[in-house]
């Protein structure tokens, strides 16, 4: 979730790196909702990449759940 949405509002967005990393970059994401899903592919997107470590966070776990054998995982 984006922190800039305007009170109520929620942006989501589903994607890698090259789209995720700006917004980290510019302390504009709040919420991280991470999926899991079991398989092995030996490579793929990033999620992550070319952060130095200023911009490394901690994260707060703050929900998780299964559906079948996928993981849900939430952080703050």
């Amino acid at each position: 979730m984006c922190s800039s949405a305007k009170s109520g509002k929620d942006i989501w967005l589903i994607g890698g790196a090259s789209i995720i990393t700006p917004l980290i970059k510019n302390n504009l994401i709040d919420e991280y909702q991470i999926t899991l899903i079991p398989v092995i592919l030996g490579k793929g997107i990033r999620l992550f990449e070319n952060l130095d470590i200023n911009e490394v966070r901690a994260l707060k776990l703050t929900d998780t759940h299964t559906v079948g054998d996928m993981v849900y995982l939430t952080y703050k």
